[in-house]
């Protein structure tokens, strides 16, 4: 999470106007149905999301248009669910 809080700082830095929003594991489900709401919106609230632990799996947004990992993965099955 403080990673992922790092990445959300360097966008705001060097990309003000970009706008990212951070969800994850440790949010209380109201902050987190906020994050996820600003996300899904038409017309979109956000321009990037940082997800920690959040939606690897079973999570499907169509408009998503890049996913980057930021840990190693050793499973081709996560990978795969991550393209999906």
């Amino acid at each position: 999470i403080e990673e992922a809080r790092k990445i959300m700082h360097l966008a705001h830095t060097h990309t003000p106007r970009l706008r990212v929003g951070l969800w994850h594991c440790k949010m209380d489900s109201h902050e987190q149905q906020v994050v996820r709401d600003r996300f899904e919106k038409q017309p979109f609230e956000l321009d990037m999301l940082i997800q920690v632990k959040m939606c690897s799996e079973g999570y499907d947004h169509p408009p998503v248009n890049i996913v980057t990992l930021f840990k190693v993965v050793r499973s081709p099955l996560v990978f795969i669910q991550a393209m999906g």
